[in-house]
């Protein structure tokens, strides 16, 4: 009897686990955006802009616009990694490279800023993590 309790208690604490985890996955990746690019405007830009300005030093005006400044800083930065296409386009792949190389700059010099920047932008740009 008791170990039919104990299984059932483990099942519905896995079962609320996985549901919680469902939700709030869910609950952000339907606010980001799957992909960005030129033309698009709104506070996801913002933070490509603030991202790009952080990881690649690209001196961007941070205006909420993917203009033609943003596209090359985006084609710039895709062209210093080798794991994304250079397509000037904020996918999923290049969202991620920006968050990591922000991560590690954030725990190599305990930037506050960058820490700041994450937790703002984290479901405003496309990213797989």
């Amino acid at each position: 009897m008791r170990k039919t309790w104990a299984l059932r208690a483990a099942t519905l604490t896995l079962g609320a686990t996985a549901a919680l985890g469902l939700a709030v996955g869910s609950a952000g990746a339907a606010t980001a955006p799957s992909i960005l690019q030129l033309g698009d405007t709104g506070p996801s830009v913002k933070c490509v802009q603030q991202g790009l300005n952080l990881a690649n030093s690209a001196n961007l005006v941070v205006n909420g616009t993917f203009d033609q400044a943003t596209y090359k800083a985006v084609v710039a930065f895709q062209q210093g990694l080798t794991t994304v296409s250079t397509t000037g386009k904020v996918d999923p792949l290049t969202g991620n490279a920006i968050f990591g190389i922000i991560d590690m700059q954030a725990i190599s010099t305990q930037g506050l800023d960058l820490i700041q920047w994450e937790q703002n932008c984290m479901y405003q740009i496309p990213h797989t993590y």
